[in-house]
């Protein structure tokens, strides 16, 4: 999960800084308005995939 979200914002980085561009079939629904959920959503699984991970490490510390 931790790996999806960052893989999203590596791809924002590298739209926004030009180094990629969207295929002529994804543009449009890139720059719709409604992308900035992709921001919340993909946060989401990012902040999901670190709590996971630690909850697991807190986990196996006890044992």
């Amino acid at each position: 999960m931790t790996l999806w979200g960052f893989t999203y914002f590596a791809l924002q980085y590298l739209l926004a800084a030009e180094r990629v561009v969207s295929a002529p079939a994804f543009a449009a629904e890139d720059a719709h308005p409604d992308a900035v959920w992709g921001l919340f959503w993909y946060g989401l699984f990012l902040v999901w995939g670190i709590a996971l991970g630690a909850a697991a490490r807190g986990r196996l510390r006890n044992r």
